[in-house]
Order: structure tokens, then C-alpha cells, then sequence
């Protein structure tokens, strides 16, 4: 059971191909037509016109032409279309008399609007009393109506399957050579599923009546559906063959368009959009046509004739975003960066906010930055690469790149001697990545240089850490560390000449920090400290130092030294209270002899 559950039933009418005057009459017949119908349900079904085709609930269409040999005497076919969710009518109306090709009139015209409106209400029948509309009279009946009333009782899409394949068999068999019969058995096995069915009595229904389009639509639809697509064209290039129309032309296209035949797509995306040049899904599968065939260019590496193909589609879709996107896919291919960059920002200038042309821009920076990196001109390249990460911070490219690139201007920096500004670049590139151990290494090795060493020892360290078996920041510490203990001895050796003691234990002790196994740094200490008086400590620092080189044949004689002149300060200390009892005893001694 198929008809409008809804109040509100929109009506599309195709300009009527006749003269001015008589157009506008024929217009106002059909206003009255629907009028009629309003009135017979009492308002229970309003119609309003629209001028949008495939929104449309009814689309009547008129011809001059009459395209099938069995054509009821109402001069007029109502044809039900589904998809997937919905369903709407087309009603074909003959303007001109099949025998005398005259203009037919407009009361014959009103009864035959009227029928096939009805039709589209839900009577799909026809009735064998001469009194009902749906058997071809001036107006809805009571009976009609009765009926009308009825259908809408059972829910739709409520299956009568069986009595209406019973009741068509019935009147195939008393009369074989009527193909409107046949059509009808063929919706019903559609309807219920059964393809086969349905294909093989369309194919007979198209047998009696070879020039009705409405058959070949019904099988074509049918192929479509299980996917035969060959079948399915012809039928549909046939049908649109006898009865051109905007949706079979529209079907076409979007075939074609599923089957990749992308120039027969757009021819047929074409004519029908010249139909209906504002329909939204016509220029959407017309636009998605143009943008799979150059895609599919591209992927065959076709990319000069991609560029051509959307350039094709720029005639009637100036500004697509879609295509602007694979038209600079396509420069990028071709190497042809600058034109990429160009589109992306034509397409940001629009849409400052689009991701998919934010990505694409910083990709073809970041393209170009390499193309100077080949030339090696880092300083050009930083640039791009910089750029393209503001248009997409999240590029590994563009990041991986600049982080490359600002390591090697570090490094010729550092190699002609701008240390203040190779230790800056380098830290822009530790920003990037704060775990590069290389970039530690080079750090340490810049500071190095400019004297610091405190930090130079401090980044190789990290270098290490992050890095265990980093050799070269391993062998630059051992390196750096011997050079920084070499520069601190010798200043604490000069200090110490210079008897500035203090200051020499002060830098010794600073070279320890740095090598805290030197033996070289606790020999001279110990030396420092005996002369400051500390032979306690100078002791404990040669001791140190044999400790840490048992053959250092200098501290061993140093340790000697010190030891016995710290034996030496201790007899002079023990021999000075005897010396003082000894006095005394002979001061004693003569005191008594006196008296």
C-alpha cells in the first residue's frame, strides 16, 4: 500500500510547451484540478506547487509526443518511483490528440489531470463504474472518495502481495496484450523483493509496448539495484532516448560515476543540469565527477592532464574548495611548488580556518625549504621550514627538516666563530627537540670554545646521559674536561709562584671538581698545602695522588718530604721542655754548692 501520509503534498509542473495564451489557461486548469481534489477530501490533502523538481512529492511533465503504443484513453501514465527511502510520482500528460495530433482540449485535459492525480493519492486502480473519477469522469465521486478514504486506513507500505499478484494473473489471462498489466505485476514482484520475477515480467510488459520508457526505467532500476550496471545503461539510455527528464539523466551520470566512466559521467551530469541547472545533487555528483577523474589521474601520474581536468571543472565550480585542494595536489606532484602554494593560499584567503589547506600549504613549504637544503642554502630553507610549521605545528616533516637545518647553520656558525649566535641557533633547536642528544654535544663543544666551562661540561654531560654510548660526546667531555684541568693547573701553579696561595688552592680545588682523579691536580695541592703549613692535608693529597698513580715518582718524594719535615717540627717540639728541666737542674746544682 504506497501513498502521501502527510497533509502537505508538493506539485512540480514543467513548463507546458504551448503558446503564452494558452499555457497560462492550461496552468490555471491544473491549479483547479488540485483544487478539486482538496475539496473532495475535505482538505484532508493540501497541495502546494514547488518549483525544486526532485523535491517534489508529484512531478508532472507534458509532451507532445506520444512514446507508448498502449497508452490508456486518458492520454496520460502515472508512474511510481522508490529509493531507499522515500517514493514520489511522475505523471506523463499528452497535449495533443493521438489521431489528429490537435491541441486537446481543456475539459478532456481537466478528466485526465484529474486520473492521474488520483493515481498519485493512492487509487491505483481503476474502477469499471463509469461514474468514478478512476474510471473517467469530470470529477471525483463519492465512491472515489470512499475509497480514497479507506486506502489511508491501512498503513503504508502495507503489503497486499498475494491479491494483487492473484488479481493480476486473473486479468493477464483474460487479456495477454495489455502491458500496463504486466507493469503492475512487475511492481509487485519488485516490491516483494524478487528481482528475478519482476525483470522477467517488465521484459514481457516491454515485448507488448517496445516504445513506453517505463518498463526499461523499471528494469533498468531493477540492474541497478543488484548492481548489473551494463544492463542498467542501456535501459536508462533508452528510456532517456524516448522521454528525456532530469532524473533518468541524473541517474545516468551517477552510474557512470559509480562505474568510474568519468566522461560519460559528465556528459550526462551535463544535460541534466541544463534541465535543472540549480539542483544540488546534480552539481554535487557533477563536482565529485570532476574530482575523481583528475584524482585518478594523478594516480596514474597523469598530472598535467589532472591539472587540465580541473581546470575543466573550474567552468562551471569556480571556486571549489575541492578542487582548488587536488589542483595544487597536483602542481605539488609536478614539483611545481610555487603554483601549489599559490592555490592553498587563494583557498585560505576564503577559509583561513581549513585544515586540509593548512596541511597542504605547509607540505609544499616544506617542500620548497627542501629544495634549498639541496642547494644548501640553510638559511633560505630555515625560512620555509619555519613557515610551514606555523600553518601546521604538528609536521614531523617540517619539524624533522628545521631541525636538521638549524643544526648545520649552528655548526657554521660556531666554525666561523659567531659562538654567541650558534649557541642561539642551537637552542631554537632544542626547542624542537629538548632530547637531542647531538644538539647537547655540539652545545658543549660551542661553549667550550667561548670559554665557558662550567656549561660546556654540563651539556656534554646531558649529551651522555641521553645518550649512553654517544662516543664523540664521550671522547669531547674526556677532551674538554683534560683541557679545562690543564688551563687550571697552570693558573694555580702561577698563583702559587706568585705565593698568592689561596687563590692557587681555590683553583686547584675547581680543577678537582672537574677531574676528580687527577693525580697530576692532588700532587701540586699537596705541594700548596705544605707551604701554607698544612702538612696534615698536603699529606692526605700526595697520598691521594700515589693512590691514584702508585708509580707518580714525584708525589712519592713529595709524601717523603713532607713526612719527615713534619718529624723534624715534632722532635724541636719535644726537645724544648727537656732543655728547660736541664736549666733548671743546674741552677739548682749551684745554689747548693754556694751555700
Amino acid at each position: 500500500m504506497t501513498y502521501f501520509d502527510r497533509h502537505q503534498i508538493s506539485v512540480f509542473a514543467s513548463p507546458i510547451p504551448l503558446e503564452t495564451n494558452l499555457m497560462s489557461t492550461y496552468h490555471q486548469l491544473l491549479i483547479d484540478v488540485l483544487q478539486l481534489w482538496e475539496d473532495a477530501t475535505h482538505n484532508m490533502i493540501v497541495f502546494y506547487i514547488t518549483p525544486e523538481r526532485q523535491a517534489a512529492d508529484i512531478r508532472i511533465d507534458w509532451t507532445h509526443q506520444r512514446r507508448s503504443n498502449n497508452l490508456n484513453r486518458n492520454i496520460g501514465e502515472a508512474t511510481l518511483f522508490r529509493n531507499q527511502s522515500d517514493f514520489h510520482v511522475e505523471i506523463k500528460v499528452l497535449l495533443r490528440d493521438r489521431t489528429t495530433l490537435s491541441i486537446i482540449a481543456a475539459k478532456e485535459l481537466q478528466t485526465i489531470l484529474l486520473h492521474e492525480i488520483g493515481h498519485a493519492i493512492g487509487l491505483w486502480g481503476h474502477s469499471d463504474n463509469p461514474k468514478d473519477i478512476m474510471f473517467d469522469v469530470e470529477k471525483p465521486s463519492f465512491r472515489d472518495i470512499t475509497t480514497w478514504k479507506r486506502v489511508r486506513t491501512a498503513p503504508v507500505n502495507q503489503p497486499f502481495h498475494h491479491q494483487a499478484i492473484i488479481a493480476l494473473k486473473r486479468h493477464i489471462k483474460k487479456n495477454p496484450a495489455i502491458a500496463e498489466n504486466y507493469l503492475s505485476l512487475g511492481n509487485v514482484y519488485a516490491d516483494q523483493g524478487k528481482d528475478e520475477e519482476a525483470i522477467t515480467t517488465f521484459q514481457k510488459a516491454l515485448a507488448i509496448d517496445p516504445q513506453s520508457p517505463i518498463p526499461r526505467l523499471q528494469l533498468a532500476q531493477i540492474f541497478h539495484k543488484i548492481g548489473k550496471f551494463d544492463q542498467a545503461t542501456a535501459h536508462y539510455r533508452r528510456s532517456v532516448g524516448m522521454v528525456p527528464s532530469v532524473e533518468i539523466l541524473g541517474v545516468l551520470g551517477t552510474l557512470y560515476l559509480i562505474q568510474q566512466k568519468y566522461e560519460q559521467s559528465i556528459d550526462y551530469l551535463q544535460q541534466s543540469l541544463r534541465l535543472e541547472p540549480n539542483s544540488s545533487k546534480l552539481n554535487q555528483n557533477l563536482l565529485a565527477a570532476y574530482h575523481q577523474w583528475g584524482m585518478k589521474l594523478i594516480k596514474d601520474k597523469n598530472y598535467s592532464q589532472a591539472i587540465a581536468k580541473f581546470q575543466q571543472g573550474f567552468e562551471r565550480f569556480a571556486q571549489s574548495k575541492i578542487l582548488l585542494c587536488d589542483q595544487a595536489i597536483a602542481y605539488e606532484l609536478l614539483m611545481d611548488y610555487p603554483s601549489a602554494q599559490k592555490i592553498y593560499e587563494q583557498i585560505l584567503d576564503q577559509y583561513p580556518q581549513d585544515s586540509i589547506a593548512c596541511i597542504g600549504l605547509a607540505t609544499t613549504l616544506n617542500n620548497m625549504g627542501t629544495q634549498f637544503s639541496h642547494q644548501k642554502k640553510w638559511s633560505i630553507a630555515r625560512e620555509f621550514y619555519q613557515d610551514a610549521l606555523k600553518y601546521d605545528p604538528q609536521s614531523w616533516q617540517a619539524r624533522h627538516n628545521l631541525l636538521e637545518t638549524l643544526t648545520r647553520i649552528g655548526w657554521e656558525q660556531n666554525l666561523q666563530g659567531d659562538l654567541d649566535e650558534a649557541i642561539d641557533t642551537h637552542l631554537q633547536a632544542l626547542e624542537i627537540n629538548p632530547d637531542n642528544s647531538m644538539l647537547y654535544n655540539n652545545l658543549g663543544v660551542i661553549y667550550f670554545n667561548s670559554h665557558n666551562h662550567n656549561r660546556a661540561v654540563n651539556y656534554l654531560e646531558k649529551a651522555i646521559t641521553l645518550n649512553p654510548d654517544y662516543t664523540d660526546a664521550q671522547n669531547n667531555l674526556r677532551y674538554v674536561k683534560q683541557k679545562i684541568t690543564k688551563t687550571l693547573a697552570e693558573i694555580g701553579w702561577e698563583q702559587n709562584l706568585q705565593n698568592d696561595l689561596d687563590s692557587a688552592i681555590s683553583t686547584y680545588l675547581k680543577a678537582l671538581k672537574i677531574s676528580p682523579n687527577n693525580a697530576f691536580i692532588h700532587n701540586n695541592l699537596g705541594i700548596i698545602y705544605f707551604k701554607t703549613g698544612n702538612r696534615d692535608q698536603a699529606i692526605s693529597c700526595l697520598e691521594k695522588a700515589i693512590t691514584l698513580n702508585p708509580d707518580y715518582t714525584d708525589a712519592q718524594n713529595n709524601l717523603r718530604y713532607v713526612k719527615q719535615k713534619r718529624k723534624e717540627n715534632n722532635f724541636k717540639l719535644a726537645l724544648g721542655p727537656m732543655l728547660v728541666i736541664i736549666v733548671l737542674a743546674i741552677l739548682l746544682l749551684s745554689l747548693k754548692s754556694k751555700n
